[in-house]
């Protein structure tokens, strides 16, 4: 690393610290600027709402403050900035892109929904803007950073490999960055659902309550996860088509998951699978409590037997680890559909725990669900991987003969 690419770096870092410190300072003018609220006063004239966005908008430019004091004094040291350089050349920053454009996707989502609400003082939707739009500037700063810092380091994959192949072999830190964001999405979902059952705020915070809430439907938890769903059918997709010019075995097989998962998506924003248990409680005759009370599933488990069975050549065909990811996935999804969907069942329609409880229930097995989800992903990636590897390992293989037969 030379002293250019040094100093470059250290530059756009301290434009990120520079510029972050004064959006945060501008975000906190902003909520110490307003009008009391006699109606909701709490604390120096300020209603809990706004004392916990501020709390949360001071604590953001302590640790934005920490941070640019500590790389001032110590990472910028010669020899600890070398190590530094080598975690930005690490496959680490695909972790904290991957988290930092979810961020930014979702904050400029609840923008757009947020931004219709007209200007009212005591409105808590107008309220949160300024704090979602220094939130988004931040992400969008830091990733630009992080980024431009990479390729002034010149990482750029100078082992020959391309980029698709080099993106390719980021499927675990890129599920990392992911399972950060569902912790994410489930932390913000139980703090609404506190809101909601033990303090006088429900209708209040309602816009946001629905909006993270991991077991409603239409929201940004939904959109996310139809997200995944739509990034795993592009990735079935290419390996069909990859199967189908390379004349390889069980292109029909991930064609046939792409539209299983198409399914999922739509029944993700309709709720088929809700509706599929009602008609299922309505038709038979002997009541379904327990287990069973949600009913949707009890077709479903068969159907899942079967594409088992049909889908063995298909698994067996891949190598140990491909296989084991791809089975971890699909399982610790149905664990989330299945498993603890039948348990809230069990535990709602007997009386074994009241309503609070069912929902927290419920976030779990949505944020189990995503994670399913988020490891099948990254399991999609490492086959296209490793597949790309082979290509690359047999036309190696034709090269050298062809030098053979030449001597």
């Amino acid at each position: 690393m030379n002293e250019k690419s040094r100093l470059t770096v250290k530059n756009y870092l301290r434009v990120f610290f520079g510029l972050s410190l004064l959006e945060l300072l501008a975000v906190v003018g902003f909520f110490l600027s307003l009008p009391r609220d006699p109606k909701n006063v709490a604390l120096l004239g300020m209603s809990y709402f706004r004392l916990g966005v501020l709390a949360v908008s001071l604590l953001a430019l302590l640790v934005v403050l920490v941070v640019f004091l500590v790389y001032e004094l110590r990472v910028t040291r010669a020899d600890r900035f070398a190590r530094f350089a080598d975690w930005l050349r690490s496959s680490a920053i695909y972790s904290i892109a991957t988290f930092l454009i979810l961020n930014i996707l979702m904050t400029a989502y609840l923008l757009s929904r947020w931004l219709g609400f007209d200007w009212i003082a005591t409105d808590m939707q107008v309220r949160i803007r300024p704090f979602l739009g220094g939130w988004l500037l931040v992400c969008v700063q830091l990733l630009a950073v992080l980024l431009l810092s990479r390729r002034a380091l010149r990482e750029v994959e100078q082992n020959g490999r391309g980029g698709w192949e080099h993106f390719t072999a980021q499927g675990w830190p890129i599920f990392r960055g992911l399972l950060v964001f569902i912790a994410e999405l489930y932390v913000l979902s139980v703090i609404g659902q506190l809101f909601r059952f033990f303090t006088p705020y429900r209708e209040m915070l309602d816009f946001a309550i629905h909006e993270f809430h991991l077991d409603n439907e239409k929201n940004l938890p939904t959109f996310f996860s139809m997200g995944l769903m739509a990034i795993s059918v592009l990735l079935m997709i290419y390996l069909g088509v990859r199967a189908i010019t390379r004349r390889e075995k069980f292109a029909f097989h991930w064609f046939f998951m792409a539209a299983m998962f198409i399914f999922l998506a739509v029944d993700e924003y309709k709720e088929l699978h809700e509706q599929l248990g009602v008609i299922i409680r309505d038709t038979v005759k002997v009541q379904l409590t327990g287990f069973l009370n949600f009913a949707w599933y009890l077709p479903v488990i068969p159907i899942l037997l079967l594409l088992l069975l049909a889908y063995l050549p298909f698994l067996r065909d891949m190598s140990p680890k491909q296989r084991k990811r791809i089975l971890i996935g699909g399982i610790v999804f149905l664990f989330g559909a299945i498993g603890l969907e039948s348990l809230g069942s069990k535990l709602l329609t007997d009386g074994l725990a009241n309503y609070f409880q069912y929902v927290m229930l419920a976030n779990v097995e949505e944020a189990v669900e995503l994670t399913g989800l988020s490891i099948y992903i990254a399991a999609l990636l490492q086959i296209i991987h490793e597949k790309i590897l082979d290509q690359h390992a047999a036309k190696a293989i034709e090269r050298r003969v062809e030098d053979l037969s030449k001597v």
